[in-house]
């Protein structure tokens, strides 16, 4: 097992890929907070069901940007915790289970808007219904967060455990077990 240190770390990803991905994750999220302000300020916004999908589809987006954010300039810098926080942060982070997550959710939030218009074309005179039952909206959005999180589970199962030997942390990798793992990352304490 090869260690290494944070800058090793830092110089494996291209100045400009680091730099492109930081610019694109805060545009995302500007532009989703944007969206997700005027649905909230605008009552004729909320009135419609399209409106709803798409606010829930900029939270998910919102969340997979700052997630990736995260991880592109913050995470490089982040020496795991020892003991059961390490654990819980290796699990959540370097598995990326959570960005994996909301991009699950943002591919169902993608079958819903399909859906939504679809009826809206092929049915219009039944659209109203559906659209005016907030049950059936925040029941279909609701299962998108839901179906998201449960389909990214195994990458939250196999991936990261937090190690430490001597003056090391890393989180790992582990598909089959603890003999076989690929190490992620590597930090000198």
């Amino acid at each position: 097992m090869e260690n290494l240190t944070q800058e090793v770390f830092l110089e494996d990803q291209p100045f400009f890929l680091w730099l492109f991905t930081s610019a694109e994750c805060i545009l995302a999220i500007i532009l989703n907070i944007v969206i997700i302000f005027a649905y909230f300020y605008s009552i004729e916004l909320r009135r419609s069901s399209s409106n709803t999908i798409f606010t829930s589809l900029a939270f998910t987006d919102f969340s997979t940007s700052t997630l990736l954010l995260f991880k592109t300039i913050v995470q490089s810098y982040i020496i795991p915790p020892n003991g059961n926080w390490g654990e819980v942060y290796c699990r959540l982070m370097y598995s990326t289970y959570l960005m994996w997550a909301f991009i699950g959710s943002s591919w169902f939030h993608i079958i819903i808007i399909t859906l939504d218009r679809f009826i809206a074309v092929i049915y219009p005179h039944r659209y109203k219904e559906f659209s005016s039952s907030h049950g059936i909206l925040c029941t279909l959005i609701f299962g998108a967060y839901i179906t998201g999180a449960i389909c990214m589970c195994l990458n939250l199962i196999s991936c990261a455990k937090e190690f430490t030997s001597g003056n090391n942390s890393w989180c790992h990798s582990s598909v089959f077990g603890d003999e076989n793992y690929t190490e992620v990352a590597t930090f000198n304490v």
